[in-house]
Parts: structure tokens; C-alpha cells; sequence
């Protein structure tokens, strides 16, 4: 099964990359969001809070040069679109 089947949201990125938000609705910890190189390779998955045990993101969306994507439990969390590292969380429920 392709991504395109699983996928919940597919973000273009401006350098050819594309990020995937994997629809996994039955996962109880779930790190389902998951950026691609160009030529498909894997560039770099999205790190769940550690602080909440039953946890998955639900939506993701481009910010500028940032990822923002919020999680099941309430964590709303910037990613570098190139990297994958963390730049900013936050919390609300």
C-alpha cells in the first residue's frame, strides 16, 4: 500500500521534499508524520512529546520555513522542514 492510500495530509515542500501525515487513527503511539526527500527517501520522522503516553499527530500544516503539527494530547509542536528538529512547543487543550 502507497503512502498516498494512508495519507491523511501530503505538504509540498518549496525545495521538492514532501511531508506525509500517515492516517493511523487505531495507533496508541503513533509517530505519523514523516518527510521525504525529492526522490523518496526518508529525510526525517516527527518526534512525539514524551510526556504523553497515548499520543499521534493530527494535523500538520507550513508555517514560513517550519512544519506546525499538533498531537492527539494537546502539543502543538514547530519542526525545521529540513531537518526535522524541534523549534518551538507549546501546550493546549
Amino acid at each position: 500500500m502507497g503512502f498516498s492510500a494512508i495519507a491523511k495530509t501530503l505538504l509540498d515542500l518549496v525545495d521538492g521534499g514532501r511531508a506525509i501525515l500517515r492516517d493511523e487513527r487505531d495507533a496508541y503511539r503513533e509517530e505519523n508524520l514523516i518527510c521525504l526527500n525529492a526522490d523518496g527517501s526518508s529525510r526525517w520522522t516527527a518526534s512525539l512529546p514524551k510526556k504523553a503516553d497515548r499520543n499521534r499527530f493530527v494535523t500538520a500544516a507550513l508555517e514560513g520555513n517550519s512544519m506546525r503539527a499538533n498531537s492527539w494530547s494537546g502539543w502543538i509542536i514547530w519542526f525545521d522542514c529540513t531537518t526535522g528538529e524541534v523549534l518551538k512547543t507549546a501546550f493546549r487543550k
